[in-house]
């Protein structure tokens, strides 16, 4: 989208929890080499001198609304700092809000906007269970439905493959795009609590999309549900600070990269998954199963939690690019740090480490 020489500026704000104030910055930008330099608005003085910082992902990570951390700060970006900026960026920035009514309908949306080249990314996804405020809204005959509502950024590729999913629609496809008359539907689901479907005596691991990798969420996400594996739940979070700590304890004092590893993740949202990993008791359960039928999600009844971790790979992609090049870390991951996903490591923290994303019914 740029030539070889283009910059791009943005106005940044900082919050400054010690002095308690905002301060703006000019954030000026460089495709060529990844590098950027700030300039203080207030002082009227350079901040910081031009510097390669390959963290962020150009151009998803550069619209006005995204958070970005340089030097462990999180900027937000509030602004096109000039014409040419905005005129580069806006084409590429417009926001889509599609729900879809089953994961079934997700994932083939997903599969037909990997098709596309164009850039555009999740700033947000929530699935939820149907309850009645929102059933005011949606007129289906099945209550049991997951709904998932996704926030797209991105080109017009994002409405032209949705329009390609309904086109082709045998049946497989149920979405829609809201629009200004949607505003209380996804008031609604907004405020509705994140929901997983797994009791506690279900198996279950977390699988988390690091923020650097969330360009690729949607290849990801495929792969995980061509591999067999059920995803019962989906959100994005952006962590604080106090969360992260708690979410990464364990590796502290541990894993070297332990500091690395919380400012990868403090860097940008994240997408949570709960992933299903052992089979379902048609029995005791027979909601689900007919729901998981409908989405036309292959559950492998012999795939288990330590599968999907195997599925995952080493957690340094070097290795596993060696040793298992078709895990997810391997194709998905760069180094140590930003290694594409974590997954849970010890199937009895599967539940915790969902909960600590989602609501679990139990």
């Amino acid at each position: 989208m740029s030539d070889e020489d283009d910059t791009y500026t943005f106005v940044v704000e900082w919050y400054d929890s010690v002095a308690d104030l905002s301060r703006k910055y000019n954030l000026t930008y460089w495709p060529k080499d990844c590098s950027l330099s700030m300039y203080d608005l207030t002082k009227n003085r350079l901040f910081l001198k031009r510097v390669v910082n390959k963290d962020i992902v150009f151009p998803n990570d550069l619209y006005v609304g995204k958070t970005i951390v340089v030097y462990s700060r999180q900027l937000k970006i509030i602004d096109y700092a000039d014409l040419f900026t905005k005129n580069k960026f806006e084409s590429i920035s417009k926001s889509y809000n599609i729900l879809f009514i089953n994961f079934k309908s997700f994932t083939k949306f997903l599969t037909e906007i990997n098709k596309y080249k164009a850039s555009f990314h999740f700033k947000a996804i929530k699935s939820v269970k149907i309850n009645d405020q929102i059933q005011q809204f949606i007129k289906i005959e099945n209550t049991n439905e997951m709904l998932i509502m996704c926030e797209f950024v991105g080109s017009k590729d994002i409405e032209s493959a949705f329009n390609e999913c309904n086109s082709n629609n045998n049946g497989d496809f149920n979405g829609m795009i809201c629009n200004e008359n949607d505003k209380q539907l996804i008031k609604q689901i907004a405020e509705s609590a994140t929901t997983a479907i797994l009791s506690e005596d279900k198996v279950s691991s977390l699988c988390l999309i690091k923020p650097h990798a969330l360009s690729m969420a949607a290849s990801i996400i495929n792969d995980i549900l061509n591999e067999g594996f059920y995803i019962t739940a989906i959100t994005t979070k952006k962590l604080t600070r106090s969360e992260a700590k708690d979410f990464y304890e364990i590796y502290n004092g541990v894993i070297k990269e332990y500091n690395y590893l919380l400012e990868q993740l403090l860097s940008g949202s994240v997408i949570a998954l709960q992933i299903h990993c052992n089979s379902i008791d048609i029995d005791s359960d027979n909601n689900h199963n007919n729901n998981n039928k409908e989405n036309g999600n292959q559950i492998n009844t012999n795939n288990t939690f330590n599968e999907f971790r195997d599925f995952v790979g080493p957690k340094d992609p070097e290795i596993a690019k060696y040793i298992r090049p078709h895990t997810l870390r391997a194709k998905y991951g760069v180094d140590r740090v930003q290694n594409g996903i974590h997954c849970t490591d010890l199937q009895e923290d599967g539940h915790l480490e969902s909960k600590f994303f989602f609501q679990i019914i139990s």
